[in-house]
């Protein structure tokens, strides 16, 4: 698996992402041998980050990533040996993790997933690790959630996707036919 395909997310530290092609599943790589300097505590390093909520590729489903280690250097290669061998994640919701052939780690996130609400009762959460949590034995910790907002379907999510992907390719007509249909 390369870089291919995948986009680096605004306003984000290490993160890239790419969408299947029916818009249900959410592929997010990090390079847990990039470092972004010390957390805000000051006594963490950061690995990737989103500097506040992304709407991932104009897609409607929004996300927040924190992966940060008490010693990349030592920690990182500990982390990589976890998720190799099966890394058992308590709190996971709604995703898988695992390492692709060059070692990246990858978040597959299920679009469809509905977990409930959010506390404000404005989105529905899709995947989420419901806090802070410790990968294996590692002391690296990762913090991921994503939702929608409340009435988008995964209908509607596919239509954004096809939205996006004709943005990409250049198509304005095909772009405004497939947003009237997602809102439909």
């Amino acid at each position: 698996m390369t870089l291919k395909g995948f986009t680096l997310l605004e306003n984000c530290k290490n993160i890239r992402a790419k969408f299947s092609e029916n818009g249900e599943t959410l592929v997010v790589l990090i390079n847990p041998r990039e470092s972004h300097g010390l957390s805000k505590s000051g006594k963490t390093t950061s690995i990737a980050s989103t500097d506040k909520w992304v709407d991932v590729m104009e897609s409607g489903l929004h996300l927040s990533v924190f992966l940060f280690a008490a010693d990349p250097d030592s920690d990182v290669p500990i982390l990589i040996e976890s998720i190799r061998k099966g890394v058992d994640i308590d709190h996971e919701m709604g995703f898988t993790i695992d390492l692709t052939e060059e070692q990246h780690i990858r978040f597959t996130i299920h679009c469809t997933n509905e977990f409930g609400l959010s506390k404000s009762g404005k989105s529905t959460t899709v995947a989420t690790t419901e806090g802070i949590i410790q990968l294996g034995t590692a002391k690296v910790y990762l913090k991921l959630h994503a939702y929608r907002k409340v009435g988008e379907t995964t209908k509607g999510l596919t239509g954004i996707f096809q939205a996006v992907r004709s943005q990409s390719s250049g198509s304005k007509t095909s772009r405004k036919r497939s947003k009237a249909e997602a809102s439909k």
